[in-house]
């Protein structure tokens, strides 16, 4: 069905996949692997042939192509969805078939969704109307890219299950996923480009100015039109992670985005006794693209600290080191892989100090390496005083952390 010799893609001048020889057959199931930035999503972009015609690139080498009908779907389900309901979203597209709008909404029991605005819903919710949209097209061809990211462990096993059969059925499946095992898939590996993997220093933690004030939630409760949240009474000392979980829709951004002021909310939030201000929270987003406004990557990370009178050389530069982000500083913050983009918006919120950091699924779709990468700067954040609140699917509680699950 693909037949690739020697492929080779160029983007701004930038190597990103080198002479990559396969053949993927019709019916296959392949688990596309590689660390973040090796390519995978670009690799599934040109499979489904929107290399150089929607997205920009160069490619070398020879490309042979079965004529298919292809569903690509991965983690960027809120820019997708732009109809005043789920069930318009789902019927569309010209082509989709009601009956299996229907049957995928029963099997991941999210009927009661139907009239919701899908921009109502959470990012584990979205991800799965975008899936069922594009399973009702019937395609023969499924790239997904990161699709279990935003989702709890329960609807990453039925997306799973879901694989295996559309498997058994005939379909051709090419999955991104760096926690993703079926041992019916086959893999095929990446392999990363000029990119020094470098385990993070401590040079972080020397440029933070310690904190020593509590983050207090009393009667604390967002407010979403139509939506009962709960109230918390929390209190979080300096030095606290506060891990987060719970079921795909049960408030978790929610409550993130009313401790950071951008949804409306009751009771008292309060930093050291008054109320929280400009520049207190570091709020990361599912959805990195949304937090980008500048040209390159080393202006991304200076702009806030800039604008907020923090600016500190050293610790960007250190920044830039710690996350891996050096030979990236002068790319294009919406030419980076999903992994990279993450990375770049961890040093974005602490390059300006916030003695709190919110982090909405910031580890989804990291590999090993980054993942750890992320892990060890938050620790040294939290050694300076400061506090995390960080919802995550995946992340394990340690013993000192504060678990809310909702």
């Amino acid at each position: 069905m693909y037949y690739l010799n020697d492929l080779c893609l160029y983007i701004n001048n930038r190597l990103i996949l080198s002479e990559i020889t396969e053949v993927i057959k019709k019916g296959e199931l392949i688990h596309l692997k590689g660390s973040n930035g090796s390519g995978k999503t670009s690799f599934l972009r040109i499979l489904a042939d929107l290399i150089p015609s929607l997205y920009p690139g160069v490619i070398q080498g020879n490309i042979k192509k079965e004529q298919t009908t292809v569903g690509l779907t991965g983690p960027w389900a809120s820019s997708r969805l732009f109809c005043k309901t789920v069930w318009e979203e789902l019927t569309f597209a010209q082509g989709s078939r009601e009956e299996l709008v229907e049957q995928y909404l029963d099997f991941f029991q999210i009927n009661h969704l139907k009239e919701r605005h899908p921009h109502q819903l959470s990012g584990g919710q979205q991800q799965l109307i975008l899936l069922i949209a594009f399973l009702s097209l019937d395609r023969s061809v499924y790239l997904l890219d990161e699709l279990l990211t935003q989702l709890s462990t329960p609807y990453r096993q039925k997306v799973l299950d879901l694989t295996r059969q559309l498997h058994s059925d005939g379909k051709t499946i090419v999955i991104i996923d760096h926690t993703y095992s079926v041992k019916e898939a086959r893999t095929i590996m990446l392999p990363s480009i000029g990119r020094e993997i470098l385990m993070p220093q401590d040079k972080i933690r020397k440029n933070l100015i310690p904190k020593d004030k509590e983050l207090c939630l009393i009667n604390f409760q967002p407010q979403l039109t139509g939506f009962i949240q709960p109230i918390f009474n929390i209190k979080l000392e300096p030095g606290t992670m506060c891990l987060i979980k719970g079921d795909i829709g049960s408030g978790k951004s929610t409550l993130l985005k009313a401790i950071a002021g951008l949804i409306k909310s009751k009771g008292k939030c309060t930093y050291g006794n008054q109320p929280i201000n400009i520049g207190i929270c570091g709020y990361a987003s599912q959805t990195p693209d949304t937090s980008f406004i500048c040209s390159t990557v080393f202006k991304e990370i200076e702009f806030t600290p800039r604008k907020l009178e923090r600016y500190n050389p050293n610790l960007i530069d250190n920044l830039l080191d710690d996350l891996n982000l050096r030979y990236l500083s002068d790319q294009s913050p919406f030419s980076l892989s999903f992994g990279e983009k993450k990375r770049l918006q961890l040093a974005m919120l602490l390059s300006f100090e916030p003695p709190i950091l919110l982090l909405d699924e910031i580890d989804s779709g990291l590999d090993k390496i980054s993942l750890k990468t992320i892990t060890h700067v938050v620790e040294n954040y939290l050694a300076a005083g400061n506090i995390v609140l960080w919802v995550s699917h995946s992340l394990k509680p340690k013993k000192s952390d504060i678990v809310i699950d909702l």
